[in-house]
């Protein structure tokens, strides 16, 4: 319901009301109620960060102001980050995954992709309760059950570069369910490590590799941050940040559905 909602609220405003009024390039993506506006120049999107929560609040919404960030991010981001006195570009979180500013092995720029450490945290904690509940099961329907909740979490954070998260949660899972089969029985206590890699050679858990995951932003905006002319401004939905539209929108848009052109609901813009 809130998909259709926002996208008469939203995109088709976002598209026929703002971005022809608009000094720069502009980009809007969105999954559901989160989204990421992308914009060429920082005055754009001072702009419509604005006239976002004007829009908004016609229709009785909001955005969550503890879930809304500015932040630099993009090609120059590394460049200025000195200037406001961080190491490193700031990282923005897109539905489970933190983006961060890196490098290809061409020396270009590219958007890194990892798993956000509280899902990675919650992720361990589900499967350890799982591991919990099963313990008892004969082995092979625990191999079954484990996979499972392994495949689907491979399926939605294997994304590239997320390779390093990915094989932390099968060590982890591989270290926890050793404890658990030890803790079956007094004889289990004798389990040992070569006897336990025989059981997996037999029924093993899956390993990670690395795939292609759905793509969303989160709207935040807590602070903001000066920025080059030359920068990307993005106003994003669980948010508020600086970025290339290019950046991001290479990475995610091909994950996230277009926004269509069709009558508006109104709207101004100014």
């Amino acid at each position: 319901m809130s998909n259709l909602y926002l996208h008469y609220v939203l995109d088709l405003w976002f598209e026929r009301m703002v971005k022809n009024r608009l000094r720069g390039e502009a980009r809007l993506v969105r999954y559901i109620d989160d989204f990421v506006i992308c914009f060429q120049y920082r005055s754009d999107a001072i702009r419509v960060q604005e006239a976002l929560r004007l829009r908004l609040g016609k229709f009785g919404l909001t955005l969550e102001p503890t879930k809304t960030k500015l932040v630099e991010f993009g090609r120059f981001a590394q460049r200025h980050a000195g200037k406001h006195g961080r190491k490193r570009p700031e990282t923005i979180y897109f539905l489970g995954l933190t983006l961060y500013c890196t490098r290809n092995q061409k020396g270009n720029f590219k958007v890194g992709m990892r798993t956000e450490k509280s899902r990675l945290r919650r992720s361990l904690l589900s499967l350890q309760e799982l591991m919990r509940q099963i313990r008892h099961y004969a082995i092979g329907d625990q191999v079954d059950e484990i996979n499972a909740v392994l495949r689907g979490h491979y399926a939605y954070y294997g994304v590239a570069g997320n390779l390093r998260c990915l094989v932390k949660v099968y060590r982890a899972v591989e270290r926890y369910w050793k404890r658990m089969l030890c803790s079956r029985s007094w004889a289990g206590r004798r389990l040992t490590w070569e006897k336990y890699n025989q059981i997996k050679a037999r029924m093993p858990l899956l390993k990670p590799k690395q795939g292609c995951s759905t793509l969303c932003t989160e709207v935040h905006r807590e602070e903001r941050f000066e920025a080059s002319e030359r920068h990307g401004v993005a106003i994003l939905s669980d948010g508020v940040g600086l970025i290339d539209p290019q950046d991001i929108v290479g990475e995610a848009a091909h994950s996230c559905e277009d926004a269509g052109i069709s009558p508006d609901a109104g709207g101004v813009f100014a």
